[in-house]
């Protein structure tokens, strides 16, 4: 077993802040967890990352999503910029050598659970096709608000189930 925690610093100060606590796995923001804006950091840091993980013996290393995301949105605009900033994070845990990225499926809004659970595998689907990797992308539950998917392991268990890529 290993302790770990979601440590703040990002990609430049999250491994001091895991030595600090002695943590042994990380989960950690690469950019604002407020806003659309794709992780943008450099191979310098991406590198000094890795190589510190690596050193202090921290892993796995996990990357949270935006808080934005909803891929199960009615709204067409919403959806899509979900699904590229999904894809970005995607990218940007591959960069870090990160195990995966977690993100909080959505929410159905208005409409049927039903139609939201399949808008959550297409853009789960979209997403993954769009990045190459061997990061995960893992569906973190919730605690049942509204019209959130994920307050039943049933619903994600659905999307796994009908998501064709092995991450």
């Amino acid at each position: 077993m290993r302790v770990g925690g979601h440590v703040g610093g990002g990609v430049r100060g999250a491994v001091a802040h895991a030595q600090a606590i002695g943590a042994e796995t990380i989960q950690i923001f690469a950019g604002s967890p407020q806003t659309w804006k794709a992780p943008t950091f450099s191979d310098t840091d991406a590198a000094a990352f890795r190589e510190g993980v690596a050193a202090a013996g921290i892993h796995p290393v996990f990357l949270h999503g935006v808080y934005v995301t909803n891929l199960a949105s009615p709204k067409n605009n919403i959806r899509h910029m979900s699904i590229g900033a999904v894809a970005s994070h995607l990218a940007a845990a591959n960069r870090l050598g990160a195990a995966g990225l977690i993100i909080h499926p959505g929410a159905a809004g208005d409409d049927s659970l039903d139609a939201a659970l399949e808008r959550v595998v297409k853009g789960v689907g979209r997403a993954l096709a769009q990045v190459e990797g061997d990061a995960w992308l893992l569906l973190e539950t919730c605690a049942g608000q509204g019209t959130t998917i994920g307050r039943r392991f049933a619903e994600l268990q659905y999307v796994l189930e009908a998501v064709d890529d092995p991450r």
